[in-house]
């Protein structure tokens, strides 16, 4: 249900256009979610020669002092597993993603590149919303 008290808010830089190394690099800015209770995340990714670029997201309850990384989770059999979540891009574009509900203060967002030679660049920009 919508909120008509909740401003929405303008996307945010996270990361600034840079190239990609091997190892993940947090985006400058965090994300504060004052009432809101999603994530909408804009990728903007120019693919060099690594193979791909992974993000993920992490949220704080604490003021950014301990983070949580989102988890996935599949079911086989009735079991339940859980893993750390990355999303993985291949190919150069704008990519959409929106993450709800999300129940932190904070989140940050990080990007590595993976295979071959990182010779591309990513900017983020994020915006908390209401879903």
């Amino acid at each position: 249900m919508f909120n008509p008290d909740i401003e929405l808010q303008q996307p945010r830089s996270v990361r600034a256009s840079a190239a990609l190394t091997n190892a993940y690099v947090v985006g400058t800015n965090t994300v504060s979610f004052e009432r809101h209770n999603s994530l909408g995340i804009e990728v903007s990714y120019t693919k060099g020669d690594e193979t791909s670029m992974q993000m993920k997201v992490e949220v704080s309850n604490d003021g950014g002092t301990t983070w949580a990384q989102e988890t996935t989770e599949t079911t086989t059999a009735g079991t339940v597993a859980i893993a750390l979540a990355e999303r993985s891009y291949s190919a150069s574009g704008v990519y959409s993603t929106f993450l709800r509900p999300v129940r932190a203060g904070l989140a940050r967002i990080s990007v590595k590149a993976t295979g071959g030679t990182p010779t591309g660049t990513v900017a983020i920009r994020a915006y908390p919303s209401w879903a």
